[in-house]
């Protein structure tokens, strides 16, 4: 075995370990800004609400087996904290509708809803490594599939 061979990280990312991301949201971006999580879009290192740093290619490239995504709506006193949101009431007044002018539980029912769309689109094209599970048994058959 070569040096590489014997790292832990080799090992666990080419063996039987499930890589778990455990911070990202995606589901987010693709509510809020309409992004296709089937396609690569720019991300850099400034502050950017549009970039997207994790899509469906990225994280296969990275060797993610699960994609723990948070969903939830945004809290709208976070518009008092942060001036780029204020702004999206003037620049995207039907985003910011969408977000900040209904109940919180009818967006988070939206953001999942874009969620599971976005990859039954994964799989009409031909992606077929995405899939959305509800309970720690459908989490189990899926990872077993591999």
């Amino acid at each position: 075995m070569s040096d590489q061979e014997n790292s832990i990280w080799w090992q666990i990312h080419h063996g039987d370990a499930p890589i778990v991301d455990m911070h990202v949201h995606p589901s987010l971006k693709a509510f809020l800004f309409k992004r296709v999580l089937t396609m690569r879009f720019g991300a850099n290192r400034a502050f950017n609400p549009f970039s997207m740093r994790a899509d469906f290619g990225r994280l296969e490239e990275g060797g993610v087996d699960v994609l723990l995504s948070t969903v939830y709506a945004p809290e709208r006193g976070i518009i008092g904290d942060c001036v780029y949101l204020k702004l999206l009431r003037f620049l995207m007044p039907i985003t910011y509708h969408k977000v900040f002018r209904q109940n919180y539980f009818d967006v988070t029912g939206h953001i999942l809803d874009v969620m599971e769309e976005q990859v039954c689109q994964s799989w009409r094209r031909g992606r077929r490594g995405a899939t959305v599970v509800t309970s720690v048994g459908a989490l189990d058959e899926v990872l077993d599939e591999g």
